[in-house]
């Protein structure tokens, strides 16, 4: 329908809304499809075989009771119903003033959308909801297919560098534009709106698996892949970008020997990247009291790692730390004693664990302010 140039709804819905707010009246703009573009009804109350006999008629004007009916004309492919109502008043005068004022903001053509243009406005949530229809049909995008966000970035040396190529990687990897976009959002992370035929979490973890190994060959550095939930419909694609934007986030500071990780898959980590930073400070002077949560070795959180990774088996711990049981079952008494509590029981031992990752997200947060 736009081949050239797009008309701004946003523009033409603040002009309605404000005409509404002068007049008292509303506004309702559809296309030949009775797409609707622009309301300013919280309900209309009009029959839906009422709009379709005026839409489908040759008449350009008609009053059916305080509803007026016009038709805006663009060329001999475009042609547009507004609908004025007004409850008591002359709906009829408005309406033709209303009709001016559309016809006037679709002469101000704005430059053609591009895909690129169209999918970074619908991720942040720059895009009305009765826009996304309309541009998705100008530029020839499904809005009904199983669509997830996929977040990619380098991890190792010389990323700054490596950015711009692992760009073009990927384009090469998805050169469907039909189906997939590749996208470049800043300099740190690549989105990837990426079509699936299932739609299943096996399906995702493998097109992750085949980016990671793609970018370990060709520029032999590691990656970390991240995704949101599935979406059906393209208005859901903000919340899918913002769920792989935060995973890859709680990847970075929580589980950064991941390089694939589904929001979903993101457990106790994604609870603690939520909590405000006074709830988690209280929370670690609670568990450390005054003592400075930095007291232990490098070699004692080691240890309570290890004991942690083999789910508080002393005798596996020792093993994996290459240690004598006796020598472990004292080092862990020793830091029982720095921290009083005893992480051979669940309770004290997930109490630290969790406090480990609080501290490691509050270190994270004020080296990024």
């Amino acid at each position: 329908m736009y081949n050239r140039f797009m008309y701004n709804t946003r523009l033409i819905q603040s002009s309605l809304e404000d005409l509404k707010n002068i007049t008292k009246a509303d506004f309702y703009l559809c296309d030949s499809k009775k797409e609707v573009l622009v309301s300013t009804f919280e309900k209309l109350d009009l029959d839906e075989k009422e709009i379709s006999l005026f839409v489908e008629g040759d008449a350009d004007r008609q009053n059916i009771r305080q509803y007026n009916f016009v038709k805006i004309r663009k060329n001999d492919k475009e042609t547009y119903t507004l609908i004025t109502y007004l409850a008591n008043g002359d709906s009829y005068m408005i309406g033709r003033i209303a009709a001016s004022e559309v016809t006037h903001l679709m002469s101000i053509q704005t430059p053609k959308i591009t895909k690129e243009d169209f999918y970074k406005d619908l991720i942040r949530g720059n895009v009305l909801f009765n826009e996304i229809r309309t541009r998705s049909q100008a530029l020839h995008i499904n809005t009904e297919a199983l669509r997830r966000v996929m977040a990619i970035s380098l991890h190792g040396e010389d990323t700054e560098e490596l950015f711009p190529i692992c760009l073009e990687i990927i384009k090469n990897i998805y050169p469907d534009k039909k189906e997939d976009y590749v996208l470049n959002v800043d300099d740190n992370v690549i989105l990837l709106i990426k079509e699936f035929s299932d739609g299943s979490e096996d399906e995702a973890n493998e097109c992750a698996r085949q980016i990671v190994s793609t970018i370990n060959t060709e520029l032999m550095t590691g990656a970390k892949v991240t995704y949101g939930c599935l979406v059906t419909e393209l208005k859901d694609l903000s919340e899918s970008y913002k769920q792989a934007s935060m995973a890859m986030e709680v990847v970075k500071i929580f589980y950064d020997d991941r390089d694939i990780a589904s929001y979903t898959s993101l457990g106790i980590g994604r609870l603690i990247h939520q909590l405000p930073r006074q709830l988690c400070e209280m929370f670690l002077k609670e568990v450390f009291g005054e003592n400075d949560k930095d007291l232990l070795t490098n070699e004692q959180v080691n240890i309570i790692e290890k004991f942690f990774d083999n789910n508080l088996n002393v005798s596996e711990t020792a093993r994996s730390l290459d240690i004598k049981r006796t020598t472990l079952i004292y080092k862990i008494e020793k830091i029982n004693e720095i921290l009083k509590l005893d992480i051979n029981k669940f309770e004290d031992a997930m109490t630290l664990k969790i406090a480990m990752m609080v501290a490691k997200y509050t270190s994270y947060i004020y080296k990024n302010n």
